[in-house]
């Protein structure tokens, strides 16, 4: 399955207060915040009504987190 990225409000943009992806690490929806200086990430239930959002249009370092914990998936399998 391709991963695909979701935030609840395009209007945003890159000031987006979380994302939501799938396809990854076989959790049906994995829900992405900021902290500090810091993303992460937890199984979560998608919002009622999402918007899907192109990679490039996701922060850099975002981008990273989601390529580095699908690239762990692939090869250790789903944790937890």
């Amino acid at each position: 399955m391709a991963i695909q990225i979701f935030v609840e409000d395009p209007s945003l943009a890159a000031s987006q207060p979380a994302y939501y992806t799938t396809g990854i690490a076989g959790a049906s929806c994995m829900h992405w915040v900021q902290q500090d200086d810091q993303w992460t990430c937890e199984p979560g239930s998608p919002p009622e009504k999402m918007t899907p959002m192109p990679m490039e249009d996701v922060p850099v370092d975002l981008q990273e987190e989601i390529l580095a914990l699908a690239a762990r998936a692939d090869v250790i399998g789903p944790q937890g």
